[in-house]
C-alpha cells in the first residue's frame, strides 16, 4: 500500500541537504499527501547576489537574516526541491508525515551528499526516529501492552532508508520545528503537502 515511485533525479555532488517535511489528511483519516521543500548545498560562500534577500540559506536550514547577524555561515546552494505527494488511499496525518520523510530519505540516497537533515512539525514523527523505534524493534513491533505497533509498515521502510544512508557513511538528522508559524521552509512545505490532498 506504501509502494511509490521517486522522478528520476539527476545525482548532484554536495555536502549536503536539508529538507523540510509535512503531511496532510483530509479529514483526518481521509486523503492524504505530503509536501518537500529544501536545498542541496556545497559549505562555500555564495556568490554576491544569490540567495534570499529574506532569509539566510545555511547548513541548519533557512535562518531569518534579521536573526542571521554573525552566528551562521551562509552555503551556497545546488538544488532545489519541492516535491508534492498524492496517494490514492486513505489514511491519517502521522502516515501522511512519515510518507515525507520516507521521499526526502529516497532522495538523498539518489543523491551524491554527505549528510541530510530533515526539519519536521510532526512530533510524532521525531519521537518514533529518535525514541520508539528502537525498542519497538527490540519487543518484536508490539507495545508494552502487547498491541502491535500501529504504522509499523511506514516506520520500517524509513528505517530501511536510514540503514542504507549509514551503510553510505551519509549522516541522517532529524530535528522538530514549530508547525504553521514564520518558518519559511515549513510553510512551503505545508502549502506542497495540502495540493496533495486535492
Amino acid at each position: 500500500m506504501s509502494h511509490f515511485s521517486i522522478p528520476s533525479i539527476t545525482p548532484v555532488v554536495c555536502d549536503g541537504i536539508v529538507f523540510y517535511c509535512d503531511g496532510s489528511a483530509k479529514p483526518n483519516p481521509g486523503f492524504i499527501g505530503c509536501g518537500l521543500h529544501g536545498y542541496s548545498y556545497k559549505k562555500e560562500e555564495p556568490k554576491k547576489g544569490t540567495g534570499l534577500s529574506s532569509h539566510m540559506l545555511t547548513t541548519i536550514g533557512y535562518v531569518d537574516n534579521k536573526e542571521a547577524k554573525d552566528s551562521f555561515k551562509p552555503i551556497t546552494p545546488v538544488n532545489y526541491y519541492n516535491v508534492v505527494g498524492s496517494f490514492n488511499f486513505q489514511s491519517t496525518n502521522n502516515v501522511a508525515e512519515l510518507l515525507a520523510i520516507h521521499i526526502a530519505i529516497e532522495i538523498a540516497l539518489a543523491t551524491n551528499t554527505k549528510k541530510i537533515l530533515i526539519k519536521t512539525d510532526s512530533d510524532y514523527s521525531v519521537k518514533v526516529l529518535t525514541k520508539m523505534a528502537a525498542h519497538w524493534v527490540k519487543n518484536n513491533w508490539t507495545k508494552r501492552d502487547g498491541t502491535p505497533v500501529s504504522n509499523q509498515e511506514f516506520i520500517k521502510n524509513i528505517l530501511k532508508g536510514i540503514s542504507l544512508l549509514q551503510e553510505r557513511e551519509i549522516a541522517f538528522d532529524i530535528q522538530w520545528v514549530k508547525g504553521h508559524s514564520t518558518y519559511l521552509g515549513n510553510n512551503a512545505a505545508d502549502k506542497l503537502a495540502n495540493i496533495g490532498t486535492e
